[in-house]
């Protein structure tokens, strides 16, 4: 009997149950959340994972995706902090390009704050198969 081992991803906001062996066809993404707000936040990205997060706490999610939905202009990956009610702490857009059928660049298109101190950090990681590691803090 062969034995076939799945990870869920989450592709457009559809759930999808890739092979392993089908992860190397996918960019990967990291979203890092840090909390050292005094009080529990949401993290969030639309459809995808949406997470309570208590005070000095993080949390972490990683999406896969297809390289067929990158364009010339990219893709924009969204993060947010919000409050326990729904109301916005901090909105974070990511930009990931692709080039020859590899991630290019993973940069900071834009960060609004909503009364918070919210840090952005997106960074490239690996060279072979990179990764975009996004960091968001939010401080009160």
């Amino acid at each position: 009997m062969t034995a076939y081992r799945f990870v869920i991803a989450t592709l457009l906001g559809t759930v999808c149950l890739l092979p392993v062996s089908s992860i190397a066809a996918q960019f990967q993404t990291n979203a890092l959340f840090y909390n050292y707000a005094k009080r529990t936040l949401l993290m969030d990205m639309g459809d995808e994972v949406r997470r309570e997060v208590n005070h000095e706490g993080g949390d972490a999610h990683s999406s896969y995706f297809s390289p067929n939905i990158f364009d010339s202009k990219g893709r924009v990956y969204r993060l947010r902090w919000m409050e326990t009610n729904g109301s916005l702490v901090c909105d974070a857009y990511i930009r990931i390009h692709t080039k020859d059928g590899k991630m290019e660049t993973c940069v900071a298109q834009s960060l609004i704050e909503y009364g918070a101190k919210c840090t952005l950090t997106p960074t490239l990681v690996g060279s072979t198969a990179p990764v975009c590691k996004a960091e968001l803090r939010v401080d009160d």
